[in-house]
């Protein structure tokens, strides 16, 4: 969708919601079914990806997405050398999947100019922008920060629970002992890591009004405490989001500027 499109779509709305899913099958999933839920309360959603995603995501789609604007941009994913046929020098699955996180991340890399271009696009033809970003995304929406009418949130796919423990945040009040969960580097290679890392050190992780995560207080109350005491010393809110019916319709709600 060119940037025409974009301004026509959203230019007689007062909100305007930009989705910018991570390049895994998971996160643009999740994204989706959130993009469905918001577009539900006739909200303009704007959804963001590679076209090589975004048409792999259509494809396993049960929901025939008519109400969703997505953009789809050209970039350079690259391809890993090819591997020797003979069985005993295969790759194991965990160095493929290893792999794969490190051609999406670089593929990633490539989205933030064509994202900072929709960005100016759709700002300017609406009262107020709202961009919800995979975490791991900020590098490619940074420029958001320069825009005087957008706000935007953090999307977290994981568990609450996994996102307090792999950063050692845990209370000694719940029923895990601390010592039977595995550490964040026993879940990750050293670049998924530094890469992550890289991202929570961006403006925009200070310039964002809140996060979303996918969770649920009936499963995960005890961590939603913790993540909520966390976020309140940064006066920043968060929103547990339910995949069940609209019980969504409480992030509509919560997109408050910070203030």
């Amino acid at each position: 969708m060119t940037s025409s499109m974009a301004t026509s779509s959203s230019s007689s709305s007062s909100v305007v919601v930009l989705m910018v899913p991570f390049l895994a099958q998971s996160h643009l999933d999740q994204s989706l079914k959130l993009s469905h839920v918001i577009s539900s309360y006739n909200i303009p959603v704007h959804y963001v990806s590679s076209t090589l995603h975004i048409t792999q995501l259509k494809s396993r789609s049960s929901n025939p997405s008519t109400e969703i604007h997505f953009h789809s941009f050209e970039i350079p994913l690259l391809h890993p050398q090819p591997q020797p046929t003979d069985p005993l020098l295969l790759l194991d699955t965990r160095t493929k999947n290893f792999q794969a996180q490190i051609l999406r991340i670089q593929a990633s890399t490539h989205l933030r100019e064509p994202i900072a271009a929709l960005l100016s696009s759709l700002s300017q033809n609406s009262k107020r922008l709202v961009v919800v970003y995979d975490v791991l995304m900020s590098s490619a929406v940074q420029d958001v920060v320069s825009l005087p009418n957008a706000e935007c949130y953090s999307f977290h796919p994981l568990s609450v629970f996994m996102g307090l423990a792999i950063n050692k945040k845990l209370s000694n009040n719940l029923p895990i002992p601390s010592q039977d969960i595995p550490s964040m580097e026993s879940c990750l290679p050293d670049f998924s890591r530094e890469f992550l890392a890289s991202q929570l050190k961006l403006p925009v992780s200070d310039f964002k009004s809140g996060s979303l995560h996918n969770s649920c207080r009936a499963i995960e109350g005890s961590s939603i405490e913790i993540l909520e005491n966390e976020e309140r010393k940064l006066n920043r809110k968060i929103r547990d989001c339910y995949w069940v019916g609209r019980e969504w319709g409480e992030v509509h709600l919560g997109f408050e500027r910070r203030r």
